[in-house]
């Protein structure tokens, strides 16, 4: 919730006085057209926490701040990930508490707010072109069986420049996490993925006290698999530190 309130405090200064910052940092427009902001990916999980208070019937002003202030940062951020990863979270939420047939309203509700701020993100940005990137990793695969090295997808990515399916797209990250993983490892990268699915496996296990932590660790999850956030040391600190809280009465 700090790290929320820090960068969504320097996301208003570089606004308000337009001051030139790196275009990978998670308060700044991740492109020159400024149709996204990885602002709404952070407050995505700090969002979680009011989610949970409020579900539990804790209801008070600082919950009801900090809801009004992650819906407000999710908004004006333009994130699909950002969107998509809170609406699986939520749900994960619900139905580990129990609680989804109570809240079935609330659920059909925010469903129907992502999917109609992913329609709106999606009417200003591509979407497919820009995750052609998908497709180059798989068929980097091919010809990189051992991988490229972790960091060096532009090396594939430039390989397959030219339009697949008629589309064509260029970037130096999978925007994928498993993928990314694959393409710098290659056959050694699989271990990451066995690793990631028994991780989740273990997350659906956990205990109803440490709920919270696996639904954050479930949000920044799915963000990995749609966005490069994974690349934020910020973002991919809080996905360990959730694991590892998710999992702390497991062992």
């Amino acid at each position: 919730m700090f790290l929320g309130l820090a960068y969504g405090l320097l996301f208003f200064v570089l606004v308000v006085t337009g001051t030139p910052i790196p275009g990978w940092g998670i308060y700044s427009f991740t492109s020159h057209y400024q149709n996204h902001n990885h602002i709404g990916d952070l407050w995505g999980v700090v969002l979680l926490v009011p989610v949970y208070n409020l579900l539990r019937k804790r209801k008070n002003f600082p919950n009801l701040l900090l809801l009004g202030t992650g819906l407000f940062f999710l908004l004006i951020s333009l994130s699909r990930s950002a969107y998509l990863s809170f609406a699986v979270a939520l749900t994960f939420l619900l139905i580990r508490l129990g609680i989804l047939p109570k809240f079935r309203r609330v659920f059909i509700f925010a469903v129907i707010i992502s999917v109609a701020l992913f329609i709106y993100a999606s009417l200003v940005k591509p979407t497919f072109e820009t995750r052609i990137y998908f497709i180059q990793a798989l068929l980097g695969f091919r010809y990189y069986p051992f991988g490229v090295g972790l960091g060096n997808f532009s090396v594939i990515s430039k390989m397959f420049e030219g339009p697949i399916f008629g589309l064509a797209s260029y970037s130096i990250y999978v925007h994928n996490i498993a993928l990314e993983a694959i393409s710098g490892l290659g056959i050694l990268g699989l271990s990451f993925v066995f690793w990631l699915f028994s991780a989740v496996e273990d997350v659906f296990k956990s205990s109803k006290q440490n709920i919270i932590f696996a639904s954050v660790f479930i949000f920044l999850l799915v963000n990995f698999l749609f966005d490069r956030t994974y690349v934020v040391p910020s973002m991919l600190w809080l996905w360990f530190m959730a694991l590892g809280l998710a999992q702390k009465s497991n062992a």
